[in-house]
């Protein structure tokens, strides 16, 4: 995973990228960009860097964004929500960029947003749906996939050695559910709950998949970092 995330809000949040967690140079991509329980059209993003990076409206009432990179090996996409006189910090995300004229840096490890385990606490393991970490996915590629996956990060690292044992769903969209409601699934296997959240996806949705609790060899239960992604 190339990016990484900072919070500073209890707020559950996420900002997805069609291209996954590299952004291209002198491109416009599409992001969507999603709090719980916030109307889409009180976020207010911005974008670091040179001023001829932007970040712009497609439908903000669906939290859609158009940004375009222009300069920098890297680049930061800050989120507040604003109403009325009040503005409050939600967080940011760093996005490496694709530009082969920039030096090469080594990248450095990183955990999706609102996640509750610290670097000590993460497993050697990558959560997926349909072998997708992160961008994009089709809602075809998703009833095929039919549960949550994960992949190991080490060659010597067995899978049959951990479980998903639970988790926790939210869509974001133009269909999403208004009210929020949080769906729990007991199991990797998708539920019938689980099932009518992809069904009512819709190109541009994000559904996140999140408080995901993995049982280890060792017999502990651990929570992994969050996986979301943007339907295509």
């Amino acid at each position: 995973n190339s990016s990484t995330s900072s919070e500073s809000s209890d707020y559950l949040w996420e900002i997805t990228s069609k291209k996954g967690e590299v952004l291209p140079i002198n491109k416009y991509t599409e992001v969507v960009i999603s709090v719980a329980e916030i109307e889409p059209v009180w976020l207010k993003p911005s974008i670091s860097g040179s001023p001829r990076n932007t970040i712009g409206e497609i439908d903000a009432r669906k939290g859609r964004y158009n940004v375009y990179v222009a300069e920098g090996e890297e680049v930061t996409i800050t989120l507040h929500i604003k109403n009325n006189k009040t503005t409050e910090l939600v967080g940011s995300k760093t996005f490496k960029v694709d530009n082969p004229k920039a030096a090469t840096k080594t990248n450095t490890p990183s955990s999706n947003n609102n996640t509750a385990a610290t670097n000590t606490d993460l497993l050697p393991l990558t959560i997926s749906v349909g072998g997708k970490t992160s961008g994009a996915i089709s809602k075809a590629e998703l009833k095929a996939a039919g549960e949550l996956d994960f992949v190991t990060l080490t060659k010597d690292v067995k899978k049959s050695d951990y479980r998903i044992v639970r988790y926790e769903v939210k869509s974001f969209g133009a269909k999403a559910d208004a009210s929020m409601k949080t769906v729990v699934n007991p199991n990797s296997k998708f539920n019938f709950s689980v099932n009518k959240i992809v069904d009512q996806l819709s190109k541009g949705d994000l559904i996140m998949f999140h408080k995901i609790k993995v049982k280890g060899p060792d017999g502990k239960i651990k929570e992994v970092p969050n996986l979301s992604l943007m339907v295509e």
